[in-house]
């Protein structure tokens, strides 16, 4: 860096040279389209543990109920991404088929018995990993950044 006076102020000039600027603009672009590919692998890592734990919750008579427990592939649409999952539809296993329409009275049914499991057996895991969350979700971000970028 150097200065020069001018007749009217001092102007400051900095040269430098950017070696890998190329590279390092590509790295960025793709870290920018690979962030919500980043957060959609969070949060869907994040939702199938969750889905695990709720599986260990709900409640079992045949099963059927249990089987139904799902979360789905993310969805990027306009940099937003969405994971649904839930339990209802048709069962798997021994009752395939069967359609079950119950996983919401189920689910909020405070004053039911069961010999296995519980009532808010989504809820509840949802509640206990959601300050897990944002971790989960910037680990996978800075999986990204690492990779986009140019060592």
């Amino acid at each position: 860096m150097r200065s020069r006076s001018g007749s009217e102020r001092d102007v400051i000039e900095f040269k430098g040279e950017f070696v890998g600027l190329t590279q390092a603009i590509t790295g960025l672009a793709k870290l920018e389209r690979g962030q919500a590919e980043a957060v959609a692998r969070g949060a869907y890592g994040w939702y199938e543990e969750v889905m695990t734990e709720s599986k260990k919750e709900c409640p079992v008579d045949t099963g059927a109920l249990k089987s139904t427990g799902h979360v789905e592939k993310p969805v990027i649409e306009g940099g937003v991404v969405t994971v649904v999952g839930g339990y209802g539809g048709p069962a798997q296993g021994k009752n395939a088929g069967k359609e079950v329409g119950y996983a919401a009275e189920v689910h909020e049914n405070l004053a039911a018995h069961h010999k296995v499991g519980k009532a808010k057996f989504l809820e509840d895991p949802i509640n206990e990993a959601w300050p897990k969350l944002d971790a989960v979700i910037a680990e996978e971000i800075e999986i990204e950044a690492e990779n986009a970028l140019p060592k």
